[in-house]
C-alpha cells in the first residue's frame, strides 16, 4: 500500500481559506482510479475544502513540463510580509513580467449580469479614473524593465462607456503597446458604428504598429442562454457587431479581428460548439475564440462550489467532441514561449512573456474549410500542417541562443581609443555584426525549422495554411502571424480558466502575466496585482478604498442599462 501511495503524483503549495482568506497549506494531487486532480485544505477555523482542479490527470501531469521562469520586474513595489496572495503590488516573489496590462477604465456596466466578477454596478459609486491618470498607469508599466508588456487591455465594468475611449487608445498606440485589447460586451459597437471606427482607426497612427482587438463577450447564440448568464437576451448585439465588423473592413478599415469570449458554465456547455461554428462562419473577422470556464467569485456565493465547478479540461473535452478532435495535441500557453520571442526578437529587440504557469490556459488552431455535404461546418488541426511537438522543442533551442545575444561594443571602443573620434563608426561596425549574427540565427531557424512543416501537405485543403506557417519562417513578424490566421481562415481556439478562492494556488498567481494596475488612493502610486489574486483578495478592498477617496453615487439612470 505504501509503494502504490508513494507513486500518486502530487504536489505541495499553499492556498488561501475561501472564508477568511488566511494562507494555508494546500496539496494538488492525482485520484488514484479516476481521472482528477483535486486540490484539497484545511483552515484551522473553517476545516476542509476539496475542489477539482482538472478531469484528465494525464494531459494536466504532461503540461507541467513547461514551466519556465521569467523576466519579473526590476523594481518591485511591494515588501513580503503577509506571503502571496496577499503582498500583491507586485512583490519581490513574482517569477515573470506582465505581458499585458489591464485598466478598469470604469465601474459602471450597461448590463447587471449574475456572473460578473467585477460586481459591476453593484457598489453603490461609481469610480473612473480621468483620461490623465488612465494615461499615467500605461505608461509607468510601458517603461518598466527588464521587459514591459506589449499589451493593452481595457475593461470595466463596460469601457465603452467612456466617450474618450479612441482618444485613450491613441495615446496607447503612440506610447508603443503592439496590441490593444477592448473588454467589451459589444453593445454599443453594435448600436453606433462610427464610435467602432473611431476606436479601430485610432490605434493606427503613423509610425506606429499597433493593432485592436474586440475581445467580445459571447457566451453563445440562444437566447436562454444569455438569459441565464447576462439576465436578458442579447443576442442580436452580438450579431450586429460582426456585421458593423464587416462593413467597416468593406470600407477598408481593417482590425486584428474580433476574439469571441464565453464565459463557460455548465449551464452553457452545450453552446460550445455552436461559439466555434459562429466564429467559422464569420472567419474574415473573427480571428479566434477564448473559452474562460467560470471563476467562482463575484456573484458567485460558496454555496455554489460543488454544482457550478467546471475546468479547462471539461471544456477541451467538449471542443474535442465536437470537432473530432482535431484540436489535439493542445498546448499551455507557455509551450508557445520561445516561438513567439523568436518572431518578436527578428523584429526588435522587445519580446512578449509567456511564462505563466501551465494551468493558466491551452491553445491550438483550427482550420475551417466550409460546409460540407452536410452542410455543416469541416474543421482541420494544426497537427496536419506542423510537428508541433519537435517544433516547439527546436524552437526552444533556438531560443535559447537567440536571448543571449547581445550588441557588442568591440569596434566602437577600439577606434575611440586609437582615433578618439571614430567612436560613431565604430558603433555602426558593431550594429552590423549584431544583425549578422541575427540572421545566421534566423537561417538556422529556417533550415530547421522546414523539418517541423509538412511540405506534402502543399495541397488543398491545407494549402494555405502551409504557406502561411513558411512564411512565418521566412518573414518572422507579429504581422505574419495575423496572416496565419486571417488569410488561411485559422482560429486561434483557447481556454483559459481564472482562479478563485477555492482552487488558488501561490505558484500560478506568482507566474501571472495579466496585471490590473491602478493609482493607490493613500500613496498616490501606480501599483499593479495580478489577474486572479485581484478578483479573489483584492478587488472588494481596493475599491472600497477608491469609492472613499474619489467615488461618486452611482447614476443607475446615467449608466443606462440595457433592457431589451
Amino acid at each position: 500500500m505504501l509503494e502504490e501511495e508513494s507513486e500518486i503524483w502530487q504536489k505541495e503549495t499553499m492556498s488561501i481559506c475561501p472564508e477568511c482568506m488566511k494562507r494555508i497549506p494546500a496539496v494538488i494531487k492525482e485520484v488514484p482510479g479516476e481521472d482528477l486532480v483535486i486540490m484539497q485544505k484545511t483552515c484551522d477555523e473553517h476545516g476542509p475544502f476539496e475542489d477539482i482542479i482538472a478531469t484528465d490527470k494525464e494531459l494536466y501531469i504532461r503540461s507541467q513540463v513547461h514551466t519556465k521562469d521569467g523576466s519579473p520586474d526590476a523594481h518591485p513595489q511591494r515588501e513580503i510580509k503577509k506571503g502571496c496572495p496577499h503582498d500583491c503590488g507586485i512583490c519581490p516573489n513574482h517569477k515573470s513580467a506582465p505581458s499585458c496590462i489591464m485598466v478598469d477604465l470604469t465601474n459602471k456596466c450597461n448590463l447587471n449580469c449574475p456572473i460578473c466578477f467585477a460586481n459591476a454596478n453593484k457598489k453603490g459609486v461609481v469610480v473612473e479614473w480621468t483620461f490623465d491618470e488612465i494615461i499615467r498607469i500605461f505608461r509607468y508599466y510601458r517603461n518598466i524593465e527588464p521587459k514591459p508588456p506589449v499589451i493593452a487591455m481595457v475593461s470595466g465594468g463596460e469601457p465603452t462607456l467612456r466617450d474618450d475611449l479612441p482618444e485613450i487608445i491613441r495615446e496607447l498606440a503612440l506610447m508603443g503597446y503592439r496590441q490593444i485589447q477592448i473588454a467589451t460586451n459589444g453593445i454599443r459597437f453594435a448600436k453606433d458604428i462610427d464610435y467602432y471606427r473611431r476606436c479601430i482607426e485610432a490605434a493606427y497612427e503613423p509610425g506606429t504598429d499597433c493593432g485592436i482587438v474586440v475581445y467580445l463577450q459571447f457566451d453563445g447564440v440562444k437566447p436562454e442562454t444569455y438569459k441565464k448568464t447576462r439576465g436578458l437576451d442579447i443576442f442580436h448585439y452580438k450579431e450586429q457587431i460582426v456585421k458593423n465588423a464587416k462593413t467597416l473592413l468593406d470600407q477598408g478599415v481593417i482590425s486584428s479581428g474580433i476574439c469571441l469570449v464565453m464565459t463557460v458554465t455548465k449551464d452553457n456547455l452545450e453552446e460550445v460548439p455552436n461559439v466555434i461554428d459562429f466564429a467559422a462562419n464569420n472567419i474574415e473577422v473573427v480571428s479566434g475564440v477564448m473559452f474562460q470556464p467560470v471563476a467562482l467569485c463575484g456573484r458567485v456565493t460558496h454555496e455554489d462550489i460543488k454544482e457550478k465547478r467546471i475546468t479547462t479540461y471539461d471544456v477541451i473535452h467538449q471542443i474535442d467532441k465536437e470537432t473530432g478532435g482535431v484540436l489535439q495535441p493542445w498546448g499551455p500557453f507557455p509551450s508557445y514561449h520561445a516561438l513567439m520571442n523568436l518572431i518578436a526578437w527578428y523584429n526588435s529587440d522587445e519580446t512578449v512573456e509567456f511564462t505563466c504557469n501551465a494551468q493558466c490556459g491551452f491553445v491550438s488552431f483550427l482550420n475551417c474549410r466550409g460546409p460540407g455535404p452536410d452542410g455543416k461546418m469541416q474543421y482541420g488541426g494544426i497537427r496536419e500542417v506542423i510537428e508541433l511537438g519537435g517544433g516547439i522543442d527546436f524552437s526552444e533551442k533556438i531560443w535559447n541562443t537567440a536571448k543571449n545575444l547581445k550588441k557588442g561594443s568591440f569596434f566602437k571602443n577600439m577606434l575611440s581609443k586609437l582615433t578618439g573620434s571614430l567612436g560613431d563608426f565604430g558603433n555602426i561596425l558593431d550594429e552590423t555584426v549584431f544583425w549578422s549574427k541575427k540572421e545566421i540565427i534566423k537561417y538556422l531557424f529556417v533550415l530547421g525549422g522546414l523539418n517541423f512543416i509538412k511540405l506534402d501537405q502543399l495541397n488543398e485543403p491545407n494549402l494555405k495554411s502551409v504557406l502561411q506557417a513558411l512564411n512565418i519562417m521566412f518573414r518572422p513578424s507579429w504581422m505574419s502571424t495575423r496572416d496565419f490566421l486571417v488569410k488561411a481562415k485559422n482560429l486561434y481556439i483557447g481556454v483559459m480558466h481564472f482562479q478563485d478562492a477555492y482552487d488558488l494556488d501561490v505558484e500560478r498567481v506568482s507566474r501571472c502575466v495579466v496585471h490590473y494596475g491602478l493609482i493607490e488612493p493613500d500613496t498616490d502610486k501606480v501599483v499593479a496585482f495580478p489577474f486572479c489574486s485581484f478578483n479573489t483578495c483584492h478587488r472588494d478592498r481596493v475599491e472600497r478604498a477608491l469609492a472613499k477617496a474619489r467615488g461618486v453615487p452611482l447614476d443607475m439612470e446615467e449608466t443606462k442599462l440595457i433592457s431589451h
